[in-house]
């Protein structure tokens, strides 16, 4: 078979009504269908303004707190691993093996089109949390999230976002993509935290098709 994630928006989650019967929806999805695409096109006074009350106090409390974010390449990915790894234990999801995240930054290396970026967030020189970006032309797309259980109080997740999402518009990005959220606001799905997160810094809530398989 091949195993198509569609690219097109739909109205929820696994929506397909004109697919041809020769395709068959996948057992699971490859990518996360449902995301929020926040448009940064705009000034970032308008961007803050159109933030959810929580994310702009955060990223004060990041700021007054002394969360320190620097950009970097493939060589900090031990440093951000060692925080994935923290998390992977911490909120029991599935992470790849290192070699893995270093493919990703050896594959954007060998050609011009693909911008991979590593930030960490630091306090105290103590490294807390980090995330990798893609940023593709007008498109940039958080990839991955890590952080430690330590100084969480700090707000450091926040203040990575928002210096990506600077970073971002600097490089003539239009869109930043938060790459996955739950399908709907339910508090009772595992990771609802994640949805208030995602949605909280005011974009656009999409739907994708997700995977489909033509035997």
């Amino acid at each position: 078979l091949i195993r198509y994630d569609l690219p097109w928006y739909v109205e929820q989650e696994g929506q397909w009504p004109d697919a041809p019967k020769s395709f068959r929806k996948a057992t699971m999805d490859i990518q996360p269908p449902s995301s929020v695409i926040l448009n940064i096109s705009r000034p970032l006074d308008e961007i803050l303004k159109g933030m959810k009350d929580r994310a702009r106090r955060n990223i004060k409390t990041a700021e007054k707190k002394g969360v320190v974010v620097t950009c970097h390449g493939g060589e900090k990915l031990q440093v951000w691993y060692d925080l994935y790894k923290e998390t992977s234990d911490r909120d029991r999801i599935s992470i790849h093996p290192l070699s893995y995240y270093q493919r990703l930054f050896e594959l954007a290396a060998n050609q011009k089109r693909f911008d991979v970026r590593l930030y960490l967030a630091t306090v105290e020189n103590d490294a807390i949390a980090g995330i990798i970006t893609l940023f593709d032309g007008k498109e940039a797309t958080y990839l991955y999230g890590a952080s430690a259980s330590r100084k969480r109080e700090s707000m450091p997740t926040y203040a990575l976002q928002w210096r990506a999402i600077q970073d971002a518009k600097s490089a003539g990005c239009l869109e930043y993509d938060f790459f996955g959220i739950p399908p709907t606001d339910d508090p009772d799905h595992p990771m609802h935290g994640l949805y208030l997160f995602k949605t909280g810094w005011g974009g656009s809530i999409i739907h994708r098709s997700g995977a489909w398989d033509y035997p």
